[in-house]
């Protein structure tokens, strides 16, 4: 006589495994993004065809993790996705510079932080699809026609997963600001409005989380509401 398993437990499993592989993989490509980056001798190297693609496939397979386990991986998916694909980077960039950024590298370094901010655009499109949420006035770029929850999500969900939810909502639209601000410092004399709209939106999102917008910001935001 077989012996017959209950379907969630099965799925979970399988749940638990997929985010293993997962994990793993990452991990690897993690080693593999430093130690190009850190034998990057030009801006260039950072933005060869080569690490632009290794660089698309590590955020797509930090989405997948993040989605998979959101409780289990979803905090730590976010940062690592952030800090190597985007934001060490940038760093990298601006201790490369010599004197001037060159029109092709700042091109590069342009369409890198474009890159970032459509992915993270999706993002909380993604988070707003898959947890049924009403952004409705508060977020202010992307914002669906028709929610549909994904996963039986309902008004009865994880109240720990909810939390998870929002304060990744909150990280994405400071990741936005700060995104924006590398932009402005490469072109100093574009209008900041962008930088003061994220981050004026991830304040009113999540106002008592500690936000790390310096104070020329923050008097930007104060100029604009008054």
């Amino acid at each position: 006589m077989k012996k017959s398993y209950p379907t969630d437990n099965i799925h979970q499993k399988e749940g638990q495994e997929q985010s293993k592989k997962l994990y793993r993989y990452i991990s690897d490509q993690v080693k593999i993004i430093d130690d190009a980056r850190g034998c990057a001798r030009s801006i260039g190297d950072l933005f060869t065809p080569i690490a632009n693609v290794q660089r698309n496939k590590f955020r797509d397979y930090c989405e997948r993790l993040i989605f998979t386990n959101p409780l289990l991986h979803g905090r730590k998916g976010e940062e690592l996705l952030w800090r190597k694909a985007f934001y060490e980077v940038v760093v990298t960039a601006k201790r490369l510079k010599k004197t001037e950024y060159t029109l092709q590298e700042k091109a590069c370094i342009e369409n890198h932080i474009n890159v970032g901010i459509g992915h993270y655009h999706h993002f909380v499109a993604r988070l707003q699809q898959e947890y049924d949420l009403d952004l409705d006035g508060i977020v202010d770029f992307i914002i669906c026609d028709q929610i549909t929850a994904k996963k039986g999500q309902n008004n009865e969900t994880n109240h720990e997963l909810l939390e998870w939810v929002r304060l990744s909502i909150h990280r994405s639209l400071v990741y936005l600001g700060d995104l924006c601000r590398y932009r402005l410092e490469i072109y100093p004399n574009w209008d900041s409005n962008l930088v003061v709209r994220y981050y004026s939106q991830a304040l009113c999102f999540k106002p008592n989380t500690e936000c790390h917008i310096i104070k020329w910001e923050r008097s930007l935001i104060i100029r604009i509401i008054l």
